[in-house]
This record gives C-alpha cells, structure tokens and sequence, in this order.
C-alpha cells in the first residue's frame, strides 16, 4: 500500500496511513463519490454508500449509516443493523479534525471484508465533508427563511390591531389575513358563548362559509381549550380532511375561543402548524389591544401599543403612592427600564417589527411584576414600575426579576437578533428623594449610569 502523510482514525483505535485505493477500485468509487455529489438529503447519500458496498463486498450485510447534520433528529439509517451472535461490529468514523462528519457500522464482517472497508472508506471523507458543508448551509438558511416567514406573520397580523375597531371587527379581518399568509383553504374564528357553554364559528375566511358551520358543545374542542398554552389539534381523524383547530385564544377578558384552519395537507409536526399557531398567539395579543378600543375611559389611561398603563396615568398613581407612603411612613421605590439597543433594532427591522417586541417586552414585565406593583410605559422603549411598600434591598431584587424576564424572551417570541437586554435604575423613598419627581429623576439617572457601564444591568440611586 503507497503511503500518504494524511492520518485517519480508525474504528477509534488510533490511525493509520491513507493509501490509494486498488486501481480495479478506481471506477467504482468515482461513480460512488459522484453519486454522493448528487445527493439532496443524508438518506440519499447514504443509500448510495450502501449500495456500492453491497455490490462492492457481494454479501447483504447489516450496516448503519449515519452523517451529521444541523439538526440531531435529521438523520440517515440504512438497513437497521441486525444482531449475530459472537459477532464484532466495525465502525468506521469520517471525521474532519475534531469535527464528526458521520459514522458506519458493519456487524461481523470477515478479515478480508475489514481490510477492504479500511482501505475503501477514508476516499469517502473528502465526499463526505462537503456533503455536510453543504446540508448544514442549507439548514441554516432554511432555518432563517423560517423565523423570517413566522416574523412576517406576526408583524402583518400585529398591524392589524393598532387601528381603533372592536374586536368582532379585529377578528373578522384576522381570518381573512390568516388565510393569505398560510395559504389555507378556509379559516374561521369560532367564539365562546357563556350562556351556554359552546363555540360558535362566527368568522370566516370564505364568505358564506358561516351558515354551513353549526355551534357546537364546548366539549368538542377539550383538547384545545384547557390551560393557555396553543396547541394544535385535528378536528377530524380523516387525514384527507385537514381540518385543524388551535387555541385556547384569550383576550382581556378570558377565554374568546379558537381557531380552525382547513389545509389540503397533513399540518402536525409541519411548517404549517407553526405558522397557524404563531398566528393564534398574535390574534390573542391583538384581541387584547383591540379591546382597549371598545372602551374609551380605558384607552385614555392606558398605552394602546402594549396595553400597560400609559404615562399620565403612571404620574397620577405615583403622586397617589406617594401621599400613601408619607401618611403611613412605608417605602416606595420605582424602576426606569430602558431597552437595550432599541433603535438598531428598530432601524433593522421596521417599525411593525420594533411594535411587536415593545408588546412582547410589556408583556413579559407584567408577567414578572408582583400582583401589588404597578406597571406602565412611560414612552418610548422606556417602562417604569411603581414598587409600593419596597425598600431599597427589595426593590433590587425586585428588579432584578424583571430584568431576567427580559433576557428570556425566547428567540422565537418576535427577536429576530438574538438576547434582547434592558438598563435598569431603581430608586427608594425616602433614601433617594421626597418628592415624586425627584424620585422618578434619580431612577432615571441609575437608569442612564446602568448603560454608561455596560448595559444588561441593574444600578441604584447613589444618594
């Protein structure tokens, strides 16, 4: 055997010289590697390897044949292998450097067979790498092509909620939109009734689509409609059907109902079945914001964006805590929350984008605050919490909380550029200030001071 200076390992033991294959090999491999230049998806090239080495060795052995790929499930095996007694199983890894690029198992081959896979298989590696290369680029950008595709959905049908409209009228055109972004055949929007207990399709994608649905018991739909958590689930066990309902969907006032989807394929487990739960995640949220609408009083004191309590009414709680605290010599502290790097993100993505994470954001605040404290958006990408009765070590804990809540946003809740952050200035009466305004003027300066040092932080009034 000629010896190369490559060094390949083998069957884990250490490694040995690359030679060149037999020249009767030459042909063979040559249509094998360029088999394997063809190959779209791992099955296909490891079908190919496992062909030629069947047609190679003359015998059907039992084989495994694995390659790495983006994803842990997306993987190729070949003719599962078989148990035999006595047997030693070979294994062969195709490695670059320190990087796997996949592995094959034969169980019990003979000496010869052995010799022939050492020699045979190492040719494959360079086939092998670019192959990998060239799945994982591709899962990559498909990957992107997807958050991209979800985003769009969420921003279009985010926007439709930040018009002055009632919720029937929301949901009238939230059908509408959902059918042309997901392509589905029919989309309908089937209502809660309390007075007794049922779901009623009362919006429709498909116009006169509504007089063939009929109301139905609550019952029907248990398996959507218990906890908050969107699921996905087929209305009907006849594939062919494709008829989906996804839901719970709440708004400000409790459980509104579900969505039903009707597509011409199977959506379980699909790109299908995100885009249709991402779209009854977004309905929920603009439910909430449309209702702010229907009640004048409650939009006047409330943010319509994020649905918190808006500047002025934030000035008007303040001044009222802060009579309570001095009547009853109690602390008050308050949190200036600023978004990190908001405008970059801003400017990157558009404004339906930046809306839609100052939502997120809002909501994630108001999940992390406690049930006694107070919170709003002053303006801007700026928030600020009201902590009645929180001295200065409670409200850092305090703050703190929120600021983890923050930096949990999961990517795929609307961010599109990874961990988003937040600047965090806390200050406590009567340490820091006596006065509502000065309070609110030393939190906002900690605030500031937290993103001169770095961002991502919480800084205390140093009063």
């Amino acid at each position: 055997m000629k010896s190369h200076n490559t060094r390949l390992v083998v069957n884990g033991l250490g490694t040995q010289p690359l030679g060149a294959p037999p020249r009767e090999d030459a042909p063979g491999l040559l249509a094998l590697v360029s088999a394997l230049a063809g190959a779209n998806t791992p099955q296909e090239a490891a079908r190919a390897v496992l062909m030629d080495l069947r047609d190679r060795m003359g015998v059907d052995l039992s084989v495994q044949i694995s390659f790495a790929t983006p994803r842990p499930e997306v993987l190729a095996m070949v003719n599962e292998a078989r148990s035999a007694d006595g047997a030693e199983p070979y294994t062969w890894r195709w490695a670059d450097g320190d990087r796997n690029l996949g592995h094959l198992t034969v169980l019990g081959p003979s000496p010869a067979e052995r010799a022939m896979l050492d020699a045979w298989l190492p040719w494959l590696t360079p086939a092998i790498k670019r192959l990998t290369e060239t799945w994982t680029e591709r899962e990559e950008r498909s990957l992107a092509d997807r958050r991209m595709r979800l985003w769009q959905i969420k921003a279009e049908l985010l926007s439709l909620s930040q018009a002055p409209q009632s919720a029937d009228a929301y949901l009238a055109q939230a059908v509408v939109e959902v059918q042309r972004l997901t392509g589905a055949r029919q989309v309908a929007f089937w209502t809660y009734q309390a007075e007794d207990d049922s779901l009623e399709a009362r919006f429709h994608a498909v116009p006169g689509e509504a007089d063939l649905t009929p109301r139905l018991p609550l019952g029907v739909f248990q398996e959507v409609v218990h906890g908050r958590q969107v699921r996905t689930v087929a209305l009907t066990s006849d594939v062919n059907a494709g008829v989906y309902v996804l839901g719970p969907v709440y708004g400000d006032q409790g459980f509104v109902g579900v969505l039903q989807a009707t597509l011409n394929e199977p959506v379980l487990g699909s790109h299908a079945e995100e885009e249709l739960t991402a779209a009854a995640e977004v309905i929920a949220m603009g439910l909430k914001t449309v209702g702010f609408f229907e009640k004048l009083s409650y939009q006047a004191s409330h943010d319509p964006l994020t649905g918190l309590a808006n500047r002025r009414t934030f000035q008007t709680l303040l001044d009222r805590e802060f009579k309570l605290a001095k009547r009853h010599a109690a602390p008050l502290s308050l949190v200036v929350i600023d978004v990190d790097h908001f405008k970059r993100y801003n400017d990157s993505y558009g404004h339906a984008a930046g809306d839609a994470l100052l939502m997120e954001i809002a909501n994630t605040l108001a999940g992390a605050a406690r049930s006694t404290d107070f919170v709003a958006r002053f303006g801007g990408e700026e928030f600020v919490v009201v902590l009645p009765h929180t001295d200065r070590e409670g409200a850092l804990i305090a703050a703190g909380k929120l600021l983890d809540a923050v930096r949990n946003i999961h990517e795929d809740a609307l961010v599109l550029s990874g961990q988003v952050t937040a600047s965090l200035g806390v200050a406590t009466y009567p340490h820091d200030g006596e006065m509502p305004d000065r309070l609110f003027e030393q939190a906002d300066q900690a605030m500031y001071r937290a993103k001169q040092t770095g961002r991502n932080q919480v800084c205390q009034a140093d009063n």
